[in-house]
């Protein structure tokens, strides 16, 4: 995998599985909304749909997959950008599969839109994982790999579209492409056996748990300078904001960094106004951890 990537260096193995991953499930993610371009005209032919309907039913499809991607990344922050993944895909894989027991336009129109906010989730939740995991060299290289899975999927629905059309009747044909719509979820075998979860998530998980140990709140004492000291409450990902009790000094953002056991080895420090002019590293710090109290 990382010959298609390219570039001198080698993927790390986390890296090479997030990569495949997030490719077959981009693939998969456009087989199955491709397959509803192919199978349109049948239902409009069988069911009368009009021009109009088709179109709203596309377009409310994608209406829905810009509020799946909103609720999707929402998810991602709480519970991690792996297990959202594998539930986006279960989600369009399971409402492509029930649209193909569809009898009318409503019905068509509900599944279709529940099938919208598991693709536009499994996108944002895919891109997130892709920048999280994938160094800086390689990661524009991998997003374009990535966005290739699309037309690969569109080849996919094609293929299906001219097999099943030409060995079945168009009344049972335009049902087996949305069942065989349920193929993606096997993917959820291989993410959940190769694929790790985002380091900048399990970072941020470990420093909220450990500000949950000190009551919602960790506390720094900066040992040369005792003035500069107070409680910081979390703001994103591995910082979090400090007010000093010394209302004179500037808010900063403090950032930690953890070493692979989870043990602090590096905090920078920078002031939340753009005016403010100071920044300091963990030697300038003399970061204590806080004990814990008894």
């Amino acid at each position: 995998m990382h010959e298609a990537v390219g570039g001198s260096g080698r993927l790390h193995r986390a890296e090479k599985s997030t990569l495949a991953g997030t490719f077959l499930g981009w693939m998969l993610d456009g087989m199955d909304v491709m397959l509803f371009s192919f199978v349109m005209p049948t239902l409009i032919a069988i069911w009368g749909i009009s021009q109009g309907e088709a179109g709203l039913l596309g377009t409310t499809t994608l209406l829905f997959s810009a509020f799946g991607g909103w609720l999707a990344g929402l998810a991602a922050d709480r519970w991690g950008r792996v297990h959202v993944l594998q539930v986006t895909i279960l989600w369009f894989s399971l409402f492509t599969f029930l649209s193909g027991f569809t009898s009318s336009f409503e019905q068509l129109m509900v599944t279709r839109s529940l099938q919208g906010l598991g693709f536009g989730g499994e996108w944002a939740v895919g891109s997130v994982l892709i920048a999280e995991t994938i160094r800086a060299e390689h990661r524009g290289k991998a997003v374009g790999f990535v966005q290739s899975g699309w037309a690969i999927g569109w080849g996919l629905a094609a293929l299906f579209y001219t097999v099943l059309f030409s060995t079945f009747a168009d009344e049972i044909a335009w049902r087996i492409m949305f069942w065989i719509g349920i193929l993606p979820a096997l993917l959820v075998f291989f993410i959940r056996r190769h694929v790790p979860e985002s380091a900048v998530f399990v970072r941020s998980g470990r420093l909220q748990q450990a500000g949950r140990a000190k009551g919602g709140s960790l506390h720094i004492d900066f040992t040369e300078t005792p003035r500069m000291e107070g409680p910081l409450e979390h703001w994103q990902y591995d910082t979090f904001v400090t007010r000093f009790t010394d209302t004179t000094i500037e808010p900063a953002y403090v950032t930690f960094s953890l070493d692979p056991h989870g043990k602090v080895e590096r905090v920078t420090m920078k002031a939340v106004s753009p005016v403010a002019d100071f920044s300091f590293d963990y030697h300038h710090l003399l970061f204590e951890p806080a004990r814990n109290e008894r």
